[in-house]
């Protein structure tokens, strides 16, 4: 264990004697070695679904990935690297979304993001169906009519709903935190502090199929999960064009057994940092709806003082 892991489960024992919120660091991963994805797995192996990752690699400190065409949304996947996990979390990474030429924005029509993700694990390709994706993200990067965005998304049963927050061009820490049934979303753009995304009414661009500018519930998702990194492109216009229907499932499925290598793809996802923790929410919360929270109040035990 690093020594932020030791740091981290000292604070999580002294935390049960403070009645504050505290985690316990299950992974810390900085990227500064190649063997860094040893135990890392692509989604697409697991269940049996096309690679949609062009190039990937560790360098300078950094995990860097860029996918082919592909989008989470209702029944549609992209490249996700993952690990399991079981129990309430804090799941953290810093991250850059960046177009293929250097030093460039994504394309603002692509709906290209990078973010983190939490999924319930669904059956191999053969079996699968639209219904079987449940899953809640937080990415940044730029939606299909301006850039940079950030997103937050809930995808029920195959259904998905959305949120769209105008941000800048610039390295965001994201954050997503189970608790329970809930999974509250929070971001730090580099050089502010952080937010609690989803209360942040003034940046809110615009809203999919009625999401709530609430914490997302997601009820019915199993203690064990699927946590980790994904990184999505050029939904606009090719996925779109070529898949229409969307929910449609002879759509969905030919799309995620297909590698499409033609499309405009447009990222160079850049990831600094990813870290994973288990977390128990304070005492004060127990029997209470984190949306009956207010924003500092969420910010005090889930902001700065959470590493």
């Amino acid at each position: 264990m690093s020594v932020a892991g030791r740091l981290s489960q000292c604070l999580f024992l002294l935390g049960l004697s403070l009645g504050v919120a505290h985690a316990a660091t299950v992974i810390d991963e900085g990227f500064d070695s190649p063997d860094a994805l040893k135990d890392w797995r692509w989604l697409s192996d697991v269940e049996g679904w096309a690679d949609q990752v062009a190039k990937v690699s560790v360098a300078g400190g950094e995990l860097l990935i860029e996918p082919y065409t592909s989008y989470w949304l209702a029944g549609f996947h992209a490249p996700f690297l993952m690990q399991d996990f079981e129990g309430d979390f804090v799941m953290t990474a810093r991250v850059k979304a960046e177009g293929l030429k250097p030093g460039s924005a994504p394309r603002s029509y692509s709906d290209t993001y990078i973010g983190i993700m939490a999924r319930q694990a669904a059956p191999k390709a053969a079996d699968w169906k639209p219904s079987d994706e449940n899953h809640v993200w937080l990415a940044m990067g730029a939606d299909g009519t301006e850039s940079p965005s950030i997103s937050v998304m809930r995808t029920v049963s195959g259904n998905s709903q959305q949120l769209v927050y105008a941000t800048r061009q610039a390295w965001h820490e994201l954050r997503l935190v189970r608790i329970g049934s809930t999974f509250v979303a929070l971001h730090r753009v580099e050089g502010k502090p952080w937010r609690v995304t989803q209360r942040d009414t003034q940046s809110l661009r615009f809203t999919w199929q009625k999401m709530s500018e609430r914490d997302m519930t997601h009820p019915g998702l199993p203690s064990r999960l699927q946590v980790g990194i994904t990184a999505t492109t050029d939904f606009l216009p090719t996925m779109q064009q070529r898949f229409a229907g969307l929910s449609d499932e002879p759509a969905a499925r030919e799309f995620n057994l297909l590698t499409v290598r033609d499309g405009k793809r447009d990222l160079r996802a850049h990831i600094d940092y990813f870290r994973l923790a288990r977390f128990q929410a304070p005492e004060r919360w127990v029997g209470k709806d984190t949306n009956s929270l207010s924003e500092a109040e969420l910010l005090s035990a889930l902001g700065e003082s959470l590493r």
